[in-house]
């Protein structure tokens, strides 16, 4: 009885377990040298939470973050256009598109910078529903300046960065 009365709490935890972050804390990445350092965030909140953001920059995969992490990247000086989507999974499988629209952000990075990239939300009402509730859920991919971000990005956990990245992105 006591085992079957809380299977279900138990296994809820452990799939909330897997929706934030679990790396260690923010330390400075390695210097950029000739290259940019481009650090991209998410911090958490309750909104898509269990699934993870996708990153590709010239449609290169640069990685995946979980809500409530950050990974970095080093690029040639020139022009990006980086991309943040969502893979299929559970969430982009069942809510509205005005939730889960990629977003594109073109930048231009120089030799030696250090540049921050946040995915939030920003959100409020208007006359989408979605389980019975009326709400609308802006995604904004923005860079943000670096003394507003370093103390954001400070609350962050480190995702490695993905098996895929290209060799030119790593430090």
């Amino acid at each position: 009885m006591f085992r079957t009365r809380f299977l279900p709490a138990l296994a809820a935890v452990g799939v909330l377990a897997g929706c934030t972050a679990q790396g260690p804390a923010f330390t400075d990445a390695p210097p950029p040298g000739t290259k940019a350092l481009v650090y991209l965030y998410r911090p958490y909140n309750k909104w898509m939470s269990p699934q993870d953001a996708g990153f590709d920059a010239n449609g290169k995969r640069v990685g995946f973050l979980d809500a409530g992490g950050y990974t970095f990247f080093h690029a040639a000086p020139g022009h990006y256009d980086i991309k943040q989507f969502w893979p299929v999974g559970v969430w982009s499988l069942q809510v509205p598109t005005m939730f889960n629209k990629d977003l594109e952000l073109p930048i231009d990075l120089k030799a030696g910078e250090t540049r921050y990239f946040r995915l939030a939300i920003d959100g409020g009402f208007d006359g989408a529903y979605y389980g019975g509730l009326r709400m609308q859920v802006h995604w904004v991919f923005a860079e943000v300046p670096a003394n507003v971000a370093r103390y954001e990005i400070a609350q962050q956990k480190f995702e490695p960065q993905n098996k895929a990245m290209p060799a030119e992105f790593r430090p």
